[in-house]
């Protein structure tokens, strides 16, 4: 029927309208992900490279859709007759994979994106929704409804990723928003890579990896993150952040406040830190970390 209607000088072009928002049949057809041979029809019959490079080119719109064998032709299309233009999109495309609650990034369309020369640490931040903020190796290291995809991250890694991307206001390193989603065994990748375990935590609600870890309760994520240099005492995220045996104590986490306790060692402030973290364990219910804490300072 598409054919039939193009054959006879239907104009793929035209401007379809709905609800106040107008697009071609080329980018309806994108944004519907319909079949690569319908897109091809369409191409056959001609839309004007306005499609490939409007306001939002052709390749952003099927990478947001997520359709790899579309992509594929776009790439192709766009680096023949809008070089300069896809040259610019490689820039910023990796910033368009779409991720939501229940979907990691997919493999295959991250890989041919590389595979282009696509920018791996493009930020994504137009969302209102600090949520998807980011490059891709922030937003990939998330918890997901389908499962984790380590495998995406472990790509996005070996292509040169940047692994310690600053914390800003509202969103964490790489390692701290892993830790803090709960995802151990990719943390524990990322430290492999080399991730800062002293990274300042994001302003607003952030924690170091060592606070997020303790926040858990993973001790043995805990204890690694020691054993690489993580500062037991770092100073808590300005808004709504935790000391590491602060959180720890709040959580009703003992056996990770005795962990903390010992990395402190015999700082002359312990008394001070036990109290705080006591009273942290008090206010959530948590009496017999409160009482511990209280003893342990009897005996020190």
């Amino acid at each position: 029927m598409i054919e039939l209607l193009l054959k006879c000088g239907a104009n793929p072009n035209s401007d379809y309208i709905h609800d106040d928002d107008s697009s071609t049949a080329f980018s309806f057809a994108l944004e519907n992900t319909c079949s690569l041979d319908i897109i091809d029809l369409l191409l056959k019959y001609g839309p004007s490279f306005n499609n490939l490079i409007g306001m939002e080119s052709a390749l952003e719109t099927a990478v947001e859709v997520g359709q790899a064998d579309v992509v594929k032709r776009i790439m192709t299309l766009m680096s023949q007759y809008c070089p300069e233009h896809y040259t610019r999109s490689l820039k910023t495309i990796m910033s368009h994979i779409m991720i939501d609650n229940d979907w990691a990034p997919d493999f295959e369309m991250v890989r041919l994106l590389i595979d282009a020369g696509a920018d791996i640490n493009a930020l994504y931040i137009c969302d209102d929704n600090t949520l998807y903020h980011g490059t891709l190796l922030q937003r990939s290291v998330r918890r997901f409804a389908s499962g984790p995809r380590i495998s995406v991250v472990q790509l996005l890694l070996d292509n040169g990723a940047e692994i310690n991307t600053p914390a800003t206001d509202n969103l964490g390193t790489p390692l701290q928003l892993v830790i803090l989603d709960e995802e151990v065994e990719i943390a524990n990748l990322l430290i492999d890579y080399g991730a800062d375990v002293n990274a300042h935590p994001a302003k607003n609600r952030g924690a170091t990896a060592l606070q997020a870890a303790a926040m858990h309760g993973y001790c043995g994520l805990a204890m690694r993150l020691l054993a690489k240099g993580a500062d037991v005492a770092a100073p808590a995220a300005p808004i709504d952040g935790r000391l590491a045996i602060d959180g720890a104590a709040e959580h009703g986490y003992l056996d990770m406040v005795q962990l903390l306790l010992n990395a402190y060692g015999d700082r002359p402030n312990l008394s001070f830190v036990c109290r705080r973290a006591a009273a942290a364990a008090e206010r959530e219910g948590h009496f017999d970390v409160m009482r511990w804490l209280l003893g342990y300072i009897l005996q020190a």
